[in-house]
């Protein structure tokens, strides 16, 4: 079963975040796919693609893209939307990055 996890962006920075979630993963992830839904897209795509090709673990299928379109206000549910048209898996995850779970101790 393939999943899709959408993850937005509308800050700088971040990016650790998704990377170092992605490695830690103890699942099999060769059949998982990303979504990364960025606000600033064109400012960071070069910067993705070099990350990207850094990590040793990497989901079976990757998107990288910008929002539908863009406005004068932030809101996720625009970027949500344009990860769900674009979403092959037949399980989807919403990952927003404020969302991220605290360390075990």
């Amino acid at each position: 079963m393939m999943i899709s996890t959408i993850w937005t962006s509308n800050r700088l920075g971040g990016f650790d975040l998704l990377f170092n979630s992605l490695a830690a993963q103890s699942f099999d992830i060769s059949h998982a796919q990303v979504i990364l839904v960025d606000e600033f897209y064109e400012e960071r795509c070069e910067a993705f693609v070099n990350r990207w090709e850094d990590l040793e673990r990497k989901p079976g299928h990757t998107l990288h893209i910008p929002p539908d379109e863009y406005h004068d206000y932030i809101d996720d549910t625009h970027a949500y939307n344009a990860g769900l048209r674009r979403a092959d898996g037949e399980l989807v995850m919403f990952c927003p990055f404020g969302l991220a779970p605290a360390a075990a101790s």
